[in-house]
């Protein structure tokens, strides 16, 4: 799918696809990344999908005539990219609106700039900021860092093969599916679904020969804390959901 395509249709996956496609095109930092992810489909998915359940004024977003999600995608990226999150001082938020308008024009084209201004994204930003607290929490992404981390020093070798950016992969296949985000919420995920990624990964890159004879949900269960036969379930249901 090309960036251009999330437009085109607006479900849930695309505007994570859109997110996603932007922050590359961006140059996001991986901690702005998944923070724009948790804010997006974490949050605000979830507050809108029961805002459009009530239909009511509540929920603080006009339901007759509601900006698209991917407009509120860009709008949490830009959020993100105006944070502080890696400690260093916050960017002019006048610029990373300028940067993330100018940079959403050129990769979605007509179909964007011709319905939207970049007032229409600051009023989607103003929402999201409304319904969303924005302050940075500790989410799966962190959890699946700090568990790779403890993998390297305790030296288990038989996970060395496993790459970080094949387990960010997945997290962020499990992100742009709509039907696993409502059924195991990501920000709720931790350790389990952290130790759970590793797993898969582990299970689907390492040679079957290497994998079998290892007691690695054992090693996985140490680490996080959770059973074996937990880990393994939520395993299960992560590869479920790649292979669909």
């Amino acid at each position: 799918m090309t960036v251009a395509d999330g437009l085109s249709i607006e479900p849930e996956e695309a505007a994570v696809q859109v997110l996603l496609s932007m922050s590359e095109i961006l140059a996001a930092t991986r901690q702005q990344r998944y923070h724009a992810l948790w804010m997006f489909a974490d949050k605000f998915l979830p507050t809108i999908t029961r805002g459009r359940a009530k239909q009511t004024g509540s929920s603080g977003i006009d339901m007759e005539n509601e900006l698209p999600l991917s407009l509120f995608a860009l709008a949490c990226l830009m959020l993100a990219l105006q944070s502080n999150l890696d400690g260093k001082a916050s960017k002019d938020s006048k610029q990373v609106l300028k940067e993330v308008y100018a940079t959403a024009c050129s990769a979605l084209g007509d179909s964007f700039s011709a319905f939207h201004s970049s007032t229409r994204l600051l009023e989607a930003a103003a929402i999201v900021r409304c319904e969303v607290k924005t302050a940075r929490q500790k989410s799966t992404s962190d959890y699946l860092l700090e568990m790779h981390c403890n993998i390297q020093e305790a030296g288990l070798a038989t996970f060395h093969d496993v790459a970080l950016d094949t387990c960010y992969s997945i997290l962020e296949l499990l992100y742009a599916s709509a039907d696993y985000r409502r059924s195991q919420p990501l920000e709720c995920g931790g350790k389990l679904l952290a130790a759970a990624i590793i797993a898969s990964a582990f299970a689907l890159t390492i040679q079957p020969a290497k994998v079998l004879p290892l007691p690695f949900l054992s090693w996985l269960s140490d680490l996080s804390r959770h059973p074996k036969d937990v880990i393994q379930a939520q395993a299960e249901q992560v590869v479920a959901c790649l292979l669909q």
